[in-house]
């Protein structure tokens, strides 16, 4: 896969836990709001640059 279809599908795939956040939102508590639309694209934020620099640094090494 490419770097750019990479990148594509993990902000797709953020976009879609910020809609699942907001959908709870509107349903539940504030909350699980700030669980979905803060922690969870953070969290993917690091598995992200974790999954970028993994196949760098084995590329130098």
């Amino acid at each position: 896969m490419s770097h750019a279809l990479w990148c594509l599908s993990c902000l797709g795939l953020i976009a879609a836990i910020m809609m699942l956040g907001y959908i709870e939102y509107s349903l539940k508590s504030r909350l699980k709001y700030f669980v979905f639309c803060g922690a969870i694209p953070v969290m993917c934020y690091f598995v992200l640059v974790l999954g970028h620099s993994m196949p760098l640094l084995k590329g130098v090494a």
